[in-house]
Order: structure tokens, then sequence, then C-alpha cells
């Protein structure tokens, strides 16, 4: 798995659906709409459960990051296949998007909290024709009981959302069970703050962890047998 991984970072997303991802920012990133957000997460500065205005564009700038990381999303839901996909944190659904360009015949399922950001996100996937992603606008609480009983594993799994550190290592264990050998989990913003880097350290030195990789923004966990324990950093060029 780990040279597999090596190969999807370093690799290039379909020109399709890399024009279908641009346009798409491009049309979140000039929208003006205004949005009333309830975050049941942590928000700018760790805060969250709170209420404020902001914008789609605003939204789109501090939620989706650089379009070189939906770029890498991209490539690395390849490794996925058609296998099934959990994304805990919609957001506006452009990295839903990445995941599904990546991925197209795999089973995607998202969450989303804050139902003013799910109808955008729903709205996005309408347009673009995702038939095989399932939102859930609800808390990752409420939603996560239930769904794990339903899915027989998880191939790819995507932590970007309540970026706290007691929640983000209680996702983890409670979709522990679903991930086999070959499974890819995908943390995002580890160094959001002390907290969030402080999970990743946990994270990697799980017992059930072979090998991690820190890619400066997000980190991967790789859960294939291996006689010892690997932890990588790559520097990624992700002009692609």
């Amino acid at each position: 798995m780990l040279v597999r991984l090596a190969a999807a970072v370093r690799g290039r997303c379909d020109a399709e659906a890399l024009a279908v991802m641009a346009a798409a920012r491009r049309r979140l990133l000039a929208d003006t709409t205004e949005l009333l957000l309830h975050d049941p997460g942590a928000g700018p500065g760790g805060r969250g459960g709170g209420v404020r205005r902001s914008t789609v564009a605003a939204v789109a700038r501090r939620s989706s990051g650089a379009a070189a990381y939906h770029r890498l999303l991209c490539r690395l839901a390849e490794l996925a296949g058609d296998g099934i996909i959990l994304e805990l944190g919609t957001a506006l659904g452009l990295g839903t998007l990445a995941l599904a360009a990546g991925a197209p015949a795999a089973t995607l399922h998202t969450i989303e909290g804050d139902p003013a950001l799910a109808r955008r996100a729903a709205t996005l996937f309408r347009q673009q024709g995702l038939r095989r992603t399932t939102l859930h606008t609800s808390t990752f609480d409420e939603v996560l009981p239930s769904l794990t009983r339903r899915l027989p594993r998880l191939d790819l799994l995507f932590l970007d959302g309540h970026h706290e550190k007691d929640a983000t290592l209680r996702y983890f264990s409670l979709l522990l069970p679903l991930l086999h050998p070959e499974s890819l989990v995908i943390v995002d913003d580890i160094r959001w703050s002390r907290g969030m880097w402080q999970a990743w350290q946990t994270l990697r030195r799980h017992h059930r962890v072979t090998a991690s990789v820190d890619l400066l923004r997000m980190g991967i966990l790789l859960f294939e047998p291996a006689p010892h324990r690997r932890r990588l950093t790559w520097w990624p060029h992700l002009s692609h």
C-alpha cells in the first residue's frame, strides 16, 4: 500500500475531472450569497457550536483550502477503487467532489452538521451528477452509530471535521472496526491547533497503524501488516 500511496501522491488526476473541480471552485469563490452558519464542531480558532454570518466565497476560501489539495485528494481517492469512502465534514462539497472524481465507482458517504452548508453541497452534487454520493445532514455523533452498522467496511476514511483532539480520537475509535489492512485514513488539518497535532501523534502511534505519512497539511494512516512501523514526512509536489 505504501508503494501505491507514493505513486498516487506523485500522480495526476484525470484532466476532465480537474476541469470540473476547478470550475466548481471558481463559482463558489465568486459567490457572495450570505450564509447563517451553525457550526457543531470546532470553528475558527477552535471554537464551535456558535452561530455566525458568512458568505459562500468566504467559506470556500477558508474551509476548502488550496486547489492543489483537492487534486491531491483526487489522487488519493483512486486507491479506494470501487470501495466505500466516508468523509466527516462536507462543508461546501469541494473535497467530496475531489474524492468522487478520483473514485467514480466508489460508494461515498459524507456528513455535514451545518444545514446551510449541507444545502449548498447538495446543490453542487446535483449539478455534478454525483449519484453514488450520499449526503447526511446531521452531527457526526448522530449519524455514525447507525451508519457504521450498515457499512461492511471502510476503504477510505477522510477525517475533516470537528477539529478537536478528543473528537478526532473518538471518531477514529468508533470507525476502527470497519478498517482493514488495505484501508487508508486521511486526517486533515493536523497542524490546525495544538490539540489536532496531539491527536495526529496519538493516531500514528496506535497499535493497528503500521505506517503514517505526514503531508504537512494532512496526515495519512496505513494498516497493512509490516514488521516495523514506519513514520514518514513528505513534501508533496502539488502542482499536478
